[in-house]
């Protein structure tokens, strides 16, 4: 399903930017 790889997406690019922001 399109929309479930686009949220996963999502998801681990919102955490790879909090990530970013505690590093």
């Amino acid at each position: 399903n399109d929309r479930d790889v686009n949220a996963a997406v999502n998801i681990m690019n919102e955490g790879k930017r909090i990530f970013a922001e505690c590093a």
